[in-house]
């Protein structure tokens, strides 16, 4: 039996994407896969990341710290987890200032792994980071 109480350190099992748009799922009656503790956990992660001058959170706290302290240690092998499920908070336009109060229609949650891979440029999902812009693009991609 499947745990109807997910934790943003992994998807529910009914969540096989990388990319949720929170407004999505309020409008397509998806089933909740945060609670508002995780969001509001997750908020206070992307604002941490805000103070150090970053639009978007590049990856999650977890990575962070962990090569952080393996760089910091002088580690030589590789500290970069690629497959990272934990899940981030990316707003879908950064023009927007940072206020719980403003941001309901503009979060989008992103597992790390696929920050990463937006950041440095590369489409997940049918979604894109204008750095220029400072925006979450989207595009129509073909499920067949």
């Amino acid at each position: 039996s499947v745990s109807s109480r997910s934790t943003f350190n992994s998807a529910p099992s009914s969540t096989k994407r990388s990319i949720l748009d929170l407004s999505e799922i309020k409008i397509a009656g998806y089933n909740k896969p945060f609670n508002d503790e995780e969001i509001s956990q997750l908020f206070v992660e992307m604002c941490f990341f805000a103070r150090l001058g970053f639009l978007q959170p590049p990856c999650c706290l977890n990575c962070t710290y962990r090569e952080s302290v393996q760089n910091r240690e002088s580690v030589k092998k590789s500290v970069v987890l690629n497959n990272c499920p934990r899940w981030v908070i990316w707003r879908k336009d950064s023009n927007i200032l940072l206020h719980p109060n403003d941001l309901e229609d503009n979060l989008a949650v992103v597992q790390c792994h696929a920050a990463r891979k937006l950041i440095k440029g590369v489409a997940v999902e049918g979604y894109t980071w204008n750095e220029k812009e400072g925006t979450l693009d989207c595009f129509d991609i073909d499920d067949d």
